[in-house]
């Protein structure tokens, strides 16, 4: 969330008494929403027969997954189109760093408080239709990730 602080005067031409904080929210809980309506909807994946019990931990995978294969596409395409030159090692600060981030964003979105629990009793009390709604759009994210990715492998190994 962005916080932007407005200094007001007060009218009787004091200065500055107080100040007024204006919250933007710019879609974050949208995003944030849509963050945990994936989790929740690959956590009732991991779910599913033949499940071992540790769901929480098979989405959260899955999540990293699709993260790091949305971050190796764009990887690829700047690899092809701005810099042929870029290399990305195991221990160069661009792989590092990013994957690092996923790990960390992984522990704090899901596992430090259990905040996932709070989602899932939210969206498993939707109705129906906006689940099922909810859920094409989450096929469908999840299956541009997937296309791209393999679009961008087909670039990277086709020009290498």
């Amino acid at each position: 969330m962005i916080i932007i602080v407005v200094e007001a005067e007060k009218s009787g031409g004091e200065g500055i008494a107080g100040r007024r904080y204006l919250k933007f929210d710019f879609m974050w809980g949208k995003i944030k929403q849509a963050y945990y309506y994936l989790f929740y909807r690959l956590y009732l994946f991991g779910e599913a027969p033949p499940s071992n019990g540790n769901s929480d931990w098979t989405a959260s995978g899955f999540m990293a997954i699709l993260e790091t294969f949305a971050y190796f596409s764009f990887v690829f395409y700047y690899k092809e189109f701005f810099n042929k030159d870029f290399k990305l090692g195991t221990y160069s600060p661009y792989f590092l760093i990013p994957m690092g981030l996923i790990l960390v964003t992984k522990y704090f979105s899901f596992f430090r408080n259990d905040t996932w629990l709070e989602y899932y009793e939210k969206f498993d009390n939707w109705p129906l239709e906006k689940n099922k709604t909810a859920g094409t759009i989450t096929l469908i994210v999840v299956l541009v990730i997937l296309l791209n990715f393999a679009l961008a492998m087909y670039l990277f190994v086709k020009n290498s």
